[in-house]
């Protein structure tokens, strides 16, 4: 898996999750997207 993660990473993927989501792990990817989205939008 440590191979499909860097794969995607290097794909462009803002970050790799995986099952089973872990909910702090999921909430901060949620808040650096929309922190992102916010100044892209600037």
């Amino acid at each position: 898996m440590p191979r499909d993660i860097e794969k995607g990473i290097k794909a462009g993927f803002f970050q790799y999750l995986t099952k089973p989501i872990k909910v702090n792990e999921f909430m901060d990817t949620l808040n650096e997207a929309v922190a992102f989205a916010e100044e892209a939008d600037k």
